[in-house]
């Protein structure tokens, strides 16, 4: 073992070896980042299904959305949700959500709620056509399983696929 007996010395092998790693480091993160990209592993983002994605075309975005379906939409009362659904003149379907604080108190369990009704949403969204649909919570909505909150959304799905 080799003893460095003066600080430069120390110094000056530190930093030759931080650069060495910053740089092997900058060719693996190069080299890992160009096998994700190409198609010969079968990762090819640009042929990735487009049947499976939630573009912001299929969100309502704007509060002028929201208020439009809250005044003339149809009410689906459950006991954790109500769900505003209302006929538009678009091809698509378009998703709000309206998980307040008030109701749902821990943002993990916003967040969950969110997640959950989202991708069964994106899953069916070729399905539904042409509806407006914002699900507003109720203070049941936390205590809700998660199996449950799909077994939900799937009866919500069917009712407007009718």
């Amino acid at each position: 073992m080799v003893y460095l007996n003066t600080v430069s010395e120390r110094i000056q092998k530190n930093s030759e070896r931080i650069q060495k790693n910053l740089f092997s480091g900058f060719f693996c993160f190069l080299e890992v980042n160009s096998k994700q990209l190409s198609p010969i592993d079968g990762y090819d983002r640009l042929s990735m299904n487009n049947d499976q994605t939630f573009p912001r075309s299929a969100r309502l975005t704007s509060p002028e959305e929201f208020k439009t379906v809250f005044k003339k939409a149809h009410k689906l009362n459950f006991k954790e949700f109500t769900v505003y659904v209302l006929q538009n003149n678009r091809i698509e379907s378009r998703l709000g959500l309206a998980i307040s604080k008030k109701t749902v108190k821990k943002a993990v369990s916003r967040n969950l709620i969110k997640r959950i009704i989202r991708d069964s949403f994106r899953l069916r969204r070729k399905k539904l056509k042409g509806w407006d649909i914002v699900f507003v919570s109720r203070f049941a909505a936390p205590q809700m399983s998660k199996s449950k909150l799909e077994v939900l959304t799937a009866k919500v799905w069917k009712r407007l696929e009718s």
